[in-house]
């Protein structure tokens, strides 16, 4: 039987090695090649679209020559959908009042959405109601009459160092990458199932399956392709990286004269009284960034790209290490959840995790964020506490404090974090007095901790030494918490973020924390105070919805944690009827399934920021927009929530 067994689980693996290798090595075809390239369209007369706008920024057909004003960047979506992006980044956008086309959207929403129909050799343009478009008396694109449709082909721009994809270099990138991902998922598999003796098997299969389906979203999501990596809050994390290691100038005062083929980001605060900027966010999360923007940096050097930090090897890399924090995060939350739960219980628990939340937009879509990065972290430290205490040693004590000490430099308000460590295992008065006495016997350790932590911090005070004169700067200026005014109830049941509105499993990891009490007793408390403490600082946050992205993102490393009253709620369950658990396993279908759609329209009309009762209920379970989409959307005012008033 044990032989048999084992036979089994080497067929699993090596079946399904061969089939993630094949699915890396799809044919790009069709339009499916422009995505994320540089393009010029040249119409069936030979005039080329070009950039150059009347007054009214209206996109017209006179290019006589394919050049930078004739040149967009077409950026594929769902269902034959997608975006034009003019090179300085505007999207191409129809205008309702006169049914012509102009350029002056920063974001891609409903009117910034087109389909591409093949028409012989040509394509045509249309809106995503299905009206064509042609050119008028003065070349302008506007609403077609039937039978005078504007026709073109693509012109691919030759390929420059700048920011045009090198093709083939990029899928043997690629391929070298899913390969090196593969046999990290295949090394760990075999190691898992070799130490639990074949044990475990179904949470073994389970993370695999997570491990292929993060990494082929990431694939075939091509957000590589594209300036789409590097982008909103992770353009300040990021930026540390390439002022230090490649321009050698922390100041930043390189932006002012940048070399002529950058084509990168930087974002730093304005120039206070003294002369002196410093970018908003913490270097903590270019610690983590680092070891794969060194590689990037090495394939972006042998393929021939700009070596400035902002070329496509570096994206690839950076996706690639999201997709890796994330599975080394879920590897160290399954050895957290097999010390106190069985199996089943246990492979429940990881794909509701990794499926079922927003945990996979921000693996997949939104890669360069702190999130993930930020959920491996949280992982780590729970091993490592529960290790602790186990077993005090030196080595285990320095990791706890690296750990917290990392997690804080990335969002300071995550230290809270280490109360986990403080109330671990504390269950009564007289629990809390062993727990101080074994504190005090291990007092070094604890200092050490400290110590560790603190050091972590170190380089930040001297940067902003450097830059400020100050070895403490707020370099959020006038941004802040208001904690007499928490938005805890928006936080949690808004329809614009709501924690529990999109990621709706979590209500079971809430309720979850009174499954504890009979046999998890040790870690109710640490899981209240943290869940508490937690939401009501988040939500304290002047910009309570954290401006766009899918969800509650700040949440998201929480799940670390979340994820033990969860499993304890499907333990429960587990325990009862075959019908009950049943109604568990349809539970998390209808979780995943709903998650995974609401993320994939994210890229469509689930809007980033200004989500309503009306748009939200009206786009439910739909791909396209409804009528009236932008009536029923609401933006919120952010000057008025930064003064801490209601943000409509």
């Amino acid at each position: 039987m044990k032989i048999l067994m084992k036979a089994t689980n080497q067929l699993f693996l090596i079946t399904t090695l061969c089939l993630l290798i094949l699915s890396s090595c799809g044919n790009i075809s069709g339009l499916e090649k422009y995505n994320g390239e540089q393009v010029c369209l040249k119409s069936v007369e030979g005039k080329f679209l070009s950039e150059r706008r009347n007054e009214n920024n209206n996109i017209k057909i006179v290019g006589e020559n394919p050049n930078e004003w004739e040149t967009f960047i077409i950026e594929r979506k769902e269902n034959g959908v997608v975006n034009i992006k003019t090179k300085d980044g505007f999207y191409i956008s129809f205008n309702n009042n006169d049914s012509t086309l102009v350029a002056f959207a920063s974001e891609p929403s409903y009117t910034e959405s087109f389909i591409l129909k093949p028409y012989k050799e040509y394509y045509s343009l249309n809106s995503v109601s299905g009206k064509p478009f042609s050119v008028d008396d003065e070349f302008k694109l506007r609403v077609a009459v039937e039978g005078d449709l504007f026709l073109f082909k693509f012109i691919p721009i030759p390929i420059t160092s700048k920011s045009v994809i090198h093709l083939g270099d990029i899928n043997f990138l690629r391929f070298f990458l899913q390969l090196i991902a593969f046999l990290i998922i295949i090394f760990l598999i075999y190691k898992c199932l070799l130490k639990d003796k074949f044990k475990n098997a179904l949470s073994i299969y389970v993370y695999f399956i997570i491990c292929f389906t993060w990494g082929y979203a990431i694939v075939h999501n091509e957000n590589w392709k594209t300036d789409n990596v590097i982008t909103n809050d992770s353009i300040i994390y990021y930026e540390y990286l390439p002022a230090a290691l490649i321009f050698n100038d922390l100041s930043f005062d390189f932006i002012d004269s940048p070399p002529k083929d950058f084509n990168g980001t930087i974002w730093v605060n304005d120039k206070d009284k003294q002369g002196n900027r410093a970018p908003k966010y913490t270097y903590g999360l270019s610690i983590l960034y680092l070891p794969f923007f060194l590689i990037g940096h090495l394939f972006a050097y042998i393929l021939g790209y700009t070596t400035y930090g902002y070329s496509t090897p570096y994206f690839v890399l950076i996706c690639f290490s999201s997709w890796f924090y994330a599975v080394m995060g879920m590897l160290y939350l399954r050895k957290t959840l097999l010390l106190l739960f069985n199996d089943t219980v246990v492979g429940f628990t990881l794909i509701s995790i990794a499926l079922a939340t927003n945990l996979f937009h921000y693996v997949v879509q939104d890669s360069a964020m702190t999130h993930t990065y930020s959920f491996f972290l949280f992982s780590a430290f729970i091993w490592h506490t529960i290790k602790w205490h186990k077993r005090q040693n030196i080595k285990t004590t320095a990791v706890l404090g690296l750990l917290i000490g990392l997690i804080s430099i990335i969002r300071p308000t995550n230290v809270i974090l280490a109360l986990v460590f403080v109330l671990y295992d504390v269950t009564s008065f007289d629990s809390l007095k062993e727990k101080t006495k074994l504190f005090w016997k291990y007092k070094n350790h604890v200092l050490l901790i400290v110590i560790l932590s603190i050091m972590i911090w170190i380089p930040q005070f001297i940067f902003w030494k450097y830059l400020t004169n100050n070895w403490l700067y707020f370099s959020y200026q006038k941004e802040g918490f208001f904690f007499n005014n928490p938005q805890i109830f928006n936080g949690l049941f808004s329809y614009r973020k709501g924690w529990l509105v999109y990621t709706p499993i979590m209500i079971f990891a809430i309720l979850g924390v009174f499954f504890l009490i009979k046999e998890h007793k040790k870690w109710v408390l640490p899981i209240a105070v943290f869940l508490i403490l937690n939401i009501y600082i988040i939500y304290s946050w002047w910009c309570w919805w954290y401006g766009g992205g899918y969800g509650s993102r700040p949440m998201i490393e929480s799940y670390s944690l979340m994820a033990i009253p969860l499993a304890a709620f499907f333990a429960y369950f587990d325990k009862m009827t075959s019908y009950l658990r049943s109604v568990s396993l349809f539970v998390v279908f209808i979780a995943v399934s709903l998650n995974l759609f609401q993320t994939l329209q994210m890229k469509s009309s689930l809007h980033y920021d200004s989500m309503t009762k009306e748009a939200f209920w009206n786009n439910f379970i739909t791909t396209g927009w409804p009528p009236d989409y932008k009536n029923m959307i609401k933006s919120p005012d952010y000057d008025r929530a930064l003064k801490g008033e209601k943000e409509y």
